[in-house]
């Protein structure tokens, strides 16, 4: 038999030029060599372990040194998982969106616990447990899963997001209300999303990007994505207008875009770097279907 292995559904943040990626699912493929190539068998095993690369250096696909680290036998292995950066303590943050394994034996749920990931200056680094389940912190909160989420500065933030805290996977109502987590004081907020127009502040599966260089604490822009399931089906937010979220002012606005606006898209990657004339340029990395059906 021939054995093929791939990581799927991992998150990846950068902080203090280490690359850090953390998943839950890699699939062993088993392919027969009889009859034909045709007995395809998929398993789904769930990654223990957090990979890192050394941004400092360069390196290509034939000489990166990827770092391990193996994660704690109680720490959640979530699919997408959040994964937020707080420069001040050069820690990750990652516990509170994503969602379970398909194999995860019953019960489905997984409580909330919010965990940090320091990196040690070698390459790899250390889980800890600083918000255990059931605290008061994590008091009347619902892990998303599929959320918008985007940090800077002591604060992360979760938009939307389908909620986990039911059996299977097809026709997932999407959580309404944006929630805001102060690295520092490691207190979550759930604030209204009221001025986020789009299925009632609803959304999943799209991204947010922080942008720095705009108000005094920067501007978040929300775009793409889909809403509740309507007859098994999910809309498609257009590109054509995009949701900003002032930090300061607590307050949503919409903006219309202009150019070729890119066709409605769920599961893509942003990326954006301070640009000439003070502007801000934003990249968009499209892929998968424009539209799903759950």
């Amino acid at each position: 038999m021939k054995l093929l292995s791939l990581v799927i559904g991992c998150t990846s943040t950068v902080g203090n030029s280490l690359n850090s990626i953390t998943g839950t699912l890699h699939s062993n493929i088993v392919r027969s060599l009889y009859p034909q190539n045709r007995l395809i068998l998929i398993l789904y095993l769930s990654a223990t372990s957090t990979l890192s690369i050394d941004l400092s250096r360069n390196w290509t696909n034939t000489t990166v040194q990827i770092g391990s680290t193996i994660k704690p036998e109680n720490c959640a292995s979530l699919n997408s998982p959040s994964l937020w950066y707080h420069e001040e303590e050069d820690t990750l943050y990652s516990g509170f969106t994503g969602w379970p394994s398909f194999n995860r034996p019953p019960p489905y749920q997984i409580p909330i616990s919010i965990w940090t990931f320091k990196p040690d200056g070698f390459g790899n680094g250390q889980w800890t447990e600083v918000i255990p389940p059931r605290a008061s912190a994590l008091a009347s909160l619902l892990r998303p899963s599929d959320a918008l989420q985007a940090f800077a500065g002591d604060f992360a933030w979760a938009l939307g997001g389908y909620n986990q805290n039911i059996q299977g996977l097809s026709g997932l109502p999407v959580l309404p209300g944006l929630i805001q987590f102060d690295m520092s004081s490691k207190v979550f907020q759930n604030i209204s999303s009221t001025g986020y127009t789009y299925n009632g502040g609803g959304v999943a599966k799209g991204a947010m990007q922080y942008v720095p260089s705009f108000g005094p604490q920067g501007i978040f822009v929300a775009m793409g994505g889909n809403g509740n399931p309507s007859q098994n089906s999910y809309p498609n937010c257009s590109f054509s207008t995009v949701a900003v979220f002032d930090p300061q002012s607590q307050q949503w606005w919409n903006q219309t875009t202009t150019g070729a606006v890119p066709t409605p898209r769920i599961n893509f990657c942003t990326a954006g770097v301070n640009s000439t004339n003070n502007t801000f340029e934003m990249y968009l990395k499209l892929w998968g279907p424009c539209d799903w059906v759950g």
